[in-house]
């Protein structure tokens, strides 16, 4: 419930630069970057990933970017439309972190969320033809994929272990489920 205040508050927030915050990684097109990890590990609950650094869009991570996200304390973490592509094991192993996307995803990679155990809802955009090798693999919230038009494979163990997995929405141009692609979704409907 809401509570009145009878007495005076004190709030506090801390400014963090982004330059002062991500470690950032050019791209091959000038005007774009990738998050790359972390400069400092201030403590911050909410980290919000600007769509520009430095005039240039963010448009990715690179592999193992956040494996350092818990050293920040951060309950939450929010993802800009502006990226396109998530790279190796970036979001491995987060636990005590929501993650929440403002866009859709074009490009996963192996174990890009592997035991990303606060992961619910990810919207995959057109252009991805592969659920990589564990991409998913023991998301425990994760409760519905719906995977996009064009996706032709769903590798081994890229769901395997999401207990809470209920639906998955299968594109027509599915052609090959790997072995253990969905091995121990235990609440998973057919």
């Amino acid at each position: 419930g809401v509570q009145e205040v009878k007495e005076d508050i004190t709030l506090s927030a801390l400014w963090i630069s982004a330059n002062d915050l991500f470690k950032i990684e050019p791209c091959e097109n000038e005007n774009e970057i990738l998050i790359a990890g972390f400069l400092n590990q201030k403590s911050v609950s909410i980290l919000s990933i600007p769509e520009k650094i430095n005039g240039k869009t963010v448009v990715g991570s690179t592999d193992n970017a956040f494996e350092a996200i818990h050293e920040l304390h951060a309950r939450k973490i929010i993802i800009p439309s502006t990226v396109r592509s998530i790279g190796k094991e970036s979001f491995m192993n987060i636990a005590q972190v929501h993650i929440e996307f403002e866009g859709p995803v074009s490009v996963l990679n192996v174990s890009s969320f592997e035991e990303c155990r606060t992961l619910e809802i990810l919207k995959l955009n057109t252009g991805i033809t592969s659920i990589p090798y564990r991409c998913f693999f023991e998301c425990e919230k994760l409760i519905t994929s719906d995977i996009p038009e064009g996706v032709t494979l769903i590798e081994e163990n890229a769901y395997a272990s999401c207990k809470a997995l209920q639906t998955v929405v299968l594109p027509s141009t599915l052609k090959t489920i790997e072995d253990r692609a969905f091995l121990d979704c235990s609440t998973l409907v057919a």
